[in-house]
């Protein structure tokens, strides 16, 4: 067995609410063409099916940088920038597993202060502007940059 592989079992199991380790045992599960051991198969495939209808969002974590389009009920009217501050796996009993994101949006007049401001149909409260705002799962996020620290 990979080292990698081998690490991130051992951070899962430690840490088995942390979705973006999570993911990443994923992906390398997924890269050596392996099976999870029967303790984290149930996890693993949560994620899984999570990714099954949003394959794209499979290599996004805490910390990066993307892009967003809100599809219903927007916060900001068009697409915009922002920092990923969560990503959780949540079930729905109508909807099945699915991954929340929350990011906070790049805010003019605190990260660019040149910018135009935002066009919100929904202004945030503090406490969202500094935890993010929680997406849609049929929101589109692509990804602009990774988080530098990641490792």
């Amino acid at each position: 067995m990979d080292d990698e592989l081998r690490l991130l079992e051992h951070q899962v199991r430690a840490a088995i609410k942390d979705t973006t380790l999570l993911l990443r045992y994923v992906r390398v599960l997924a890269r050596h063409q392996v099976e999870p051991p029967p303790d984290l198969a149930e996890r693993v495939g949560w994620v899984r099916l999570a990714l099954k209808d949003h394959p794209e969002r499979a290599g996004i974590e805490q910390g990066d940088e993307v892009w967003v389009e809100e599809q219903n009920n927007n916060w900001i009217v068009g697409r915009w920038r922002g920092l990923v501050t969560e990503v959780r796996v949540l079930q729905d009993p109508v909807l099945g597993h699915h991954l929340q994101f929350r990011v906070r949006p790049f805010f003019p007049d605190e990260d660019d202060p040149d910018a135009e401001p935002l066009p919100f149909r929904v202004k945030p409260l503090p406490e969202q502007r500094v935890r993010g705002l929680e997406l849609a799962r049929e929101d589109r996020l692509e990804l602009i940059a990774k988080n530098s620290t990641a490792t």
